[in-house]
């Protein structure tokens, strides 16, 4: 029996950021997961014409063209039963928390993280990561 590789995209516009979740993700080395990094919301969606859909996604709120929470909307009305099969991080330098009304509209948002990533952070991001 097959174990399906647990599909989790990275979705940050700063190529900085994205290399701190490149070099955290080589430290955390999870198991049976395919990972992928893209710079836009716009890039994700694409992907996912043509791609298997997200299990767990670390998300930027505050990027060009379109913000993580447009993401998420658009996101959410491709995905069939997302609340079943998504989890979100938000990672954002923005001033918000799980209980803003902007984020508590979607359920499979699981943690809001503080930019800049910590060892705190790195430690959450392992209880999502690891099985």
């Amino acid at each position: 029996m097959t174990t399906e590789k647990k599909q989790v995209w990275v979705i940050d516009d700063e190529p900085l950021a994205l290399h701190m979740y490149a070099r955290v993700m080589r430290k955390i080395n999870p198991p049976n997961a395919t990972i992928h990094y893209f710079e836009a919301g716009e890039a994700a969606l694409e992907f996912l014409n043509g791609g298997k859909a997200p299990n767990l996604i670390f998300l930027d709120l505050e990027m060009p063209n379109m913000s993580g929470l447009e993401f998420l909307h658009l996101l959410m009305s491709r995905l069939e039963n997302p609340e079943k099969s998504l989890q979100v991080l938000i990672v954002s330098s923005k001033e918000i928390d799980h209980s803003h009304p902007d984020i508590q509209i979607f359920p499979v948002v699981k943690a809001v993280v503080k930019k800049p990533i910590t060892r705190t952070s790195i430690k959450l991001f392992e209880q999502f990561l690891l099985p």
